[in-house]
């Protein structure tokens, strides 16, 4: 880090999720794919939003391990792939290329179906929904799971799932 600044978690996942890549011309461009998924969610610099892909990668790390986070997230994530297997949806997850090739696809349900819903995937409701959870529920854990259904289920029956996920966060709140 030639910076001088503190490097991030994904700063540091990336280090090392590329240094398992062999082929050199493989790493550059697993970088670049890297590089582009933290500019296209980091994207809102207007309001200070530099975390949202740390926060990402947190919620990938709960979707995969099923837990909550015990440590750094880099941490666990070096646990995770030297201590057990990886499994997500039937397949083994190997760090490098498999776990880029992931995070790719669950920055893309984050940006379309959560950051910036799509009108023409997502109806009104859920976005009206969606937008108020956001300001006023100061937690994000539940964030995790309507990320997790909107990458199994894509927009089938989102705003089902939403309301739900609403009431639930709602009365957790009043009943702790």
């Amino acid at each position: 880090n030639s910076t001088g600044m503190k490097l991030t978690n994904s700063d540091l996942l990336k280090a090392y999720s590329l240094e398992n890549i062999e082929d050199s011309n493989d790493r550059e461009r697993y970088a670049s794919k890297w590089n582009n998924l933290v500019n296209m969610i980091n994207r809102d610099e207007e309001n200070n939003k530099d975390d949202e892909f740390e926060n990402l990668i947190g919620m990938i790390r709960t979707i995969l391990s099923k837990q909550r986070a015990r440590k750094e997230i880099y941490e666990e994530y070096v646990e995770l792939f030297k201590r057990e297997k990886i499994i997500f949806e039937g397949k083994i997850i190997k760090n490098g290329k498999e776990f880029i090739d992931l995070l790719e696809k669950f920055a893309y349900v984050y940006r379309d179906g959560i950051q910036t819903p799509k009108q023409d995937k997502y109806d009104k409701e859920y976005v009206l929904i969606l937008d108020a959870m956001r300001k006023y529920i100061k937690s994000s854990e539940w964030l995790t799971a309507l990320l997790y259904y909107n990458y199994k289920y894509k927009e089938e029956r989102s705003i089902d799932f939403l309301k739900k996920l609403e009431k639930k966060v709602i009365n957790d709140f009043l009943d702790p």
